[in-house]
């Protein structure tokens, strides 16, 4: 038995999507375009090793996948600002707009 990293196989809905959808929110895009999700699709593929093409996997690991969600977040916000569909957010005001913004799914328990 060899350990393996289990991959994922679904890039636009793991990876892709949530960034998208938060870089929209955060630059009040008016619409989403293409070149909004060509700065997503090469954000992605830039956080892809040498590693990971080796064992396989055209995606970071899953560990990844927050990290990967903002940057393709901060990449859609600047995209949509500098395309004139979202509001005008300074560079290095976006990450910390990102992070400010991002959704941590915890939950209390009842007693």
């Amino acid at each position: 038995y060899k350990e393996r990293t289990i991959r994922i196989g679904q890039g636009n809905n793991v990876f892709i999507f949530p960034g998208v959808g938060l870089g929209a929110l955060i630059s009040e895009a008016h619409e989403i375009s293409d070149p909004m999700f060509l700065a997503a699709a090469h954000t992605l593929a830039d956080f892809v090793t040498d590693d990971d093409l080796q064992e396989g996997a055209i995606f970071p690991d899953q560990s990844r996948l927050r990290e990967v969600s903002a940057k393709i977040a901060v990449a859609v916000a600047r995209e949509a600002r500098n395309s004139g569909v979202g509001r005008l957010i300074p560079d290095n005001e976006l990450e910390k707009i990102v992070s400010d913004s991002m959704w941590y799914p915890d939950y209390k328990l009842l007693p």
